[in-house]
């Protein structure tokens, strides 16, 4: 059994206009290349941001991690080091040196990485991203050609998500014992603004489920899932062009609904641990989850990733907690409340419910 996991979405534009259930940690993503980004107007208003916050509904604020020291020459801007502590104070979790590194090695300029002891990172954490795949080639030209529709069905089975986790296992183990936090800095469905019919499709959002309550078995403390402009089709939502908000209003996207269930999910106690249950013979098409607090089980969930509209693939899940041959008293609940996240298939855009 394994700790909960704190998931939230980030975004400097969305975050305040969000919960607090998914505003635990607010990130500034601060770019490593780009210097006009943290030119003097830029710093200022994120400056201002963070003092806007602070006069603001303490509702806002909970933790904040930021990654907004960017290293694109030797110049380091710590000013805004300076005015977080300042403003934050015991909010503040920490600061990360620029956004993904790793994309130095693609320009000319001489960067000796990864600078690491080989502790408890090894240098592939430092190249491996946590996405499970991209569509860079389409936006940048680099990387290599990926067709969205070939890769859907990755995406739309229990294997993904521990694959995606499994590689950093080591590590938060490792974590565990030093007594610290492990987060997943940056992930979503894909990067370089995802697949089209895939990643704004219902077929992402039970992956995003599943691939989190992997991350927290595996004993993540959090998650940042990447939001962009609008361009970028995994987003959870994207307001209208302009100012258009008021009769065109935002588009939902299938991402948050994942985030609003694990709300729901792992609600505020921070205390929840998260239990891969193998169910249905470890079937990689039907996993489930057992969610425990304080080591006893309140919630379970259930995932079929089948689209089969005859429902020949639909199942009755029986669900018991100790009796039997458990060597425990019986501690099955005479009544439960059930919540369905349902859409026609997993291409589905618009069509999606999360409901009683």
């Amino acid at each position: 059994m394994r700790r909960g996991l704190d998931f939230i979405t980030y975004s400097a534009a969305y975050c305040p206009n969000l919960s607090p259930l998914l505003c635990r940690i607010f990130a500034l993503a601060g770019p490593s290349i780009p210097a006009h980004f943290m030119s003097p107007p830029v710093l200022s208003t994120l400056l201002k941001l963070l003092t806007d916050l602070e006069s603001g509904p303490s509702i806002y604020i909970s933790c904040w991690q930021l990654s907004s020291v960017p290293f694109n020459d030797t110049n380091w801007r710590l000013g805004i080091i300076e005015r977080s502590k300042q403003v934050l104070g015991d909010y503040l979790l920490g600061f990360q040196a620029a956004n993904e590194p790793d994309f130095h090695i693609q320009n000319p300029n001489c960067l000796i990485a990864p600078n690491l002891a080989t502790g408890a990172w090894t240098p592939e954490m430092v190249w491996d991203t946590g996405y499970p795949t991209d569509n860079c080639f389409a936006q940048f030209g680099s990387s290599t050609p990926q067709d969205g529709q070939t890769k859907f069905p990755n995406f739309l089975n229990h294997t993904s998500g521990r694959a995606l986790v499994q590689p950093y296992l080591n590590s938060t183990a490792y974590a565990q014992t030093k007594g610290k936090n492990f987060f997943m800095m940056e992930t979503n469905t894909a990067s370089c603004g995802g697949f089209a019919r895939l990643n704004d499709s219902f077929g992402a959002a039970p992956w995003v489920l599943d691939c989190s309550m992997q991350m927290a078995y595996g004993n993540f403390s959090g998650a940042l899932l990447h939001v962009g402009g609008q361009n970028v089709l995994y987003n959870p939502f994207t307001p209208p062009p302009t100012n258009q908000s008021t009769f065109h209003q935002w588009t939902i996207g299938p991402i948050y609904y994942s985030t609003l269930i694990l709300a729901e999910t792992f609600v505020l106690s921070n205390q929840s641990q998260i239990l891969d249950l193998g169910a249905n013979g470890n079937n990689i098409h039907t996993p489930a989850s057992a969610i425990y607090e304080k080591g006893n089980p309140v919630r379970v969930a259930l995932f079929n990733y089948i689209t089969d509209p005859s429902e020949a693939s639909d199942y009755t899940a029986s669900i018991a907690i100790g009796g039997g041959q458990t060597g425990t008293a019986n501690g099955t609940p005479s009544q439960v409340k059930v919540k369905y996240l349902l859409a026609p298939s997993v291409s589905e855009k618009s069509n999606i419910t999360w409901r009683q």
